[in-house]
């Protein structure tokens, strides 16, 4: 009986510019979308049915993506058989780091290869954008320019720097990413240049400077959010400048130049009660499976 492990990686968004709001509704974005060393962890075992389960109680249902994902392939795939599936959560639940997109994507890529399917990534592509936006980038991972509606993926070489401090606030939005997405006004909107910049200097071998880090929610979520304004004044007080939101937030994340620079600001930080600091690699794939 074939039992996978595979890690799913969350992620960061080194840049995320919204450049319209759609008739059907869905926002075209540029983005240039970075997997980091913070991981879920989740078993793939062959069975007669499809189960799910979490040691998250209250994510331990058949409404997880993850158990969405695996009913899709096996309706497209005219698949008769199942298996029982288990997560172990490892990346904040809500936080903006792409935890359960990238959840989705790993399920796709390991019950393709434990069923055999032999489906290319092109057509798991597909399957990906109907869960979420940010599916399709996690059957990639690593460095990757994002455009569309999340379903135009480029991939890039390695991002420079290599270290990133990850605050995440114990802040719950409901609904966070329509609430989020709500909040933008056509003010917001801009015309994905920030992204091509730095899209072109990742290319060229070049580091990261601050003025080509931006995320349309860096403000937005900071002005509506009054919590978030008082983390990112701790951040400010300790000499921090190039703080930026995950995602549509609620964490921030500030790039390091080394491993070393983020030792002392992580036991500073770390004796906050109220959020959890991760001290973190960037993650050059798009996670890891071995066959057990």
């Amino acid at each position: 009986m074939s039992v996978f492990r595979v890690t799913a990686p969350a992620k960061i968004n080194l840049t995320l510019e919204v450049l319209r709001r759609r008739e059907d509704g869905y926002h075209e974005i540029a983005s240039i979308i970075q997997t980091i060393g913070l991981f879920d962890v989740l078993m793939f075992e062959s069975s007669d049915l499809l189960t799910f389960s979490c040691d998250i109680k209250g994510l331990s249902n058949n409404s997880n993506i993850v158990f969405k994902a695996a009913h899709l392939l096996r309706q497209v795939a005219g698949y008769s058989m199942g298996a029982d599936i288990r997560l172990k959560k490892g990346v904040p639940v809500g936080a903006g780091l792409g935890g359960g997109s990238s959840d989705a994507a790993s399920t796709l890529k390991a019950l393709n290869e434990l069923w055999c399917l032999g489906m290319t990534i092109d057509e798991l592509s597909s399957l990906a954008i109907q869960l979420g936006s940010d599916v399709p980038f996690f059957l990639h991972g690593g460095t990757a320019m994002v455009s569309g509606i999340g379903d135009v993926i480029r991939r890039l070489p390695s991002a420079v720097p290599k270290w990133i401090l990850l605050c995440c606030p114990d802040i719950k939005i409901p609904d966070k990413t329509k609430t989020m997405y709500s909040k933008l006004s056509t003010d917001s909107y801009t015309g994905g240049l920030i992204t091509r910049k730095l899209e072109s200097r990742i290319r060229n071998g070049g580091d990261m400077p601050g003025e080509l880090m931006f995320n349309v929610f860096d403000e937005v979520a900071v002005t509506n959010f009054i919590e978030l304004q008082e983390y990112r004044k701790k951040l400010y007080m300790l000499g921090l400048s190039e703080i930026h939101v995950a995602g549509s937030g609620p964490s921030f994340f500030v790039p390091l130049p080394s491993e070393k620079a983020g030792v002392r600001l992580k036991s500073l930080l770390g004796n906050q009660e109220d959020w959890e600091v991760f001290l973190l690699p960037i993650w050059t794939s798009s996670g890891e499976h071995e066959l057990l």
